[in-house]
């Protein structure tokens, strides 16, 4: 299972992930 710090790091880095940390965070 991935953490949200995880999630948070790449969406971070990649930026692009806008639905993936939408998605997390709901």
């Amino acid at each position: 299972m991935i953490t949200h710090k995880t999630i948070a790091l790449i969406a971070h880095d990649a930026r692009k992930s806008d639905m993936i940390q939408w998605v997390t965070f709901n």
